[in-house]
């Protein structure tokens, strides 16, 4: 779940959904210089996780939710920070917390 959460702070989707209001696949794609299928099926995963919601009035679009809004630098809870140091500087150490008990 962490690397859901990863991916989606380092392609700014949270801000972009902030800043640009409710997008589709298309336009996330275009905003992220990403695949718009690939964006879709990445979006649809994190749907399913909670992670983002779909605007009600056209499920084809995304939008911010509670989960998704401490994604973004300007929230006063922001993770967004802590996210990416958790998973680009701190991931790889503590990963491995188990490999001297395999040796």
């Amino acid at each position: 779940m962490h690397c859901l959460y990863y991916a989606a702070t380092k392609l700014n989707l949270a801000e972009i959904l902030a800043n640009e209001g409710p997008l589709n696949a298309a336009g996330i794609a275009k905003a992220t210089g990403t695949d718009a299928k690939r964006i879709h099926r990445f979006m649809e995963t994190l749907l399913s996780q909670g992670l983002f919601g779909q605007s009600p009035i056209d499920p084809t679009m995304y939008v911010n939710n509670a989960k998704s809004a401490v994604l973004r630098q300007e929230h006063p809870s922001s993770m967004k920070a802590f996210v990416l140091h958790w998973h680009e500087d701190s991931y790889h150490v503590w990963g491995k917390t188990l490999e001297p008990s395999r040796q």
